[in-house]
């Protein structure tokens, strides 16, 4: 395949950044997923800018989810509630068990979002910290890096 031209790269990153999918890209310039990959990724900042807007909309997402919490608790024990209800006068069990599913999968889902949350307030300290420091200051550098590594393993046990 023939290099690309830099008007080609900056049309390719342009088309990602309006798309946001390599596949997509890489149909429209008749290119491989990985050349619009590598493409995308090889400007540095423009990575570095889809990477704090995706992490900026994770945390919209997640606030949003967090000021709806109360709402989602009593759905969610109205849903234990009628499903205890419905124990009593039905035979449907299959029903029920669906239910009772579906309601144990959302907590779960909830679950995970908040670790996600607490993943996210992670890496935010974390570009903090490293912010603070000189850039050529390779071993405070390393200190931050594992002391983040150290805490993600506490918090795991």
């Amino acid at each position: 395949m023939a290099k690309l031209t830099e008007r080609q790269k900056k049309r390719i990153i342009a088309d990602y950044a309006e798309c946001g999918n390599y596949s997509a890209v890489a149909k429209r310039h008749k290119v491989a997923v990985n050349t619009v990959k590598s493409v995308v990724l090889s400007d540095e900042e423009f990575a570095k800018n889809c990477k704090h807007k995706k992490e900026q909309i994770e945390a919209d997402i997640l606030d949003e989810l967090d000021k709806r919490k109360d709402v989602v608790l009593e759905l969610y024990d109205a849903g234990i509630s009628r499903i205890i209800e419905l124990l009593e006068t039905t035979k449907d069990i299959k029903g029920i068990a669906i239910a009772l599913g579906t309601l144990i999968d959302k907590q779960t889902k909830r679950r995970e979002l908040d670790f996600k949350q607490q993943e996210l307030d992670f890496k935010r300290r974390e570009v903090e910290l490293k912010e603070k420091l000189a850039p050529s200051d390779d071993k405070a550098n390393s200190l931050v890096d594992d002391w983040i590594q150290g805490v993600l393993e506490n918090d795991g046990n």
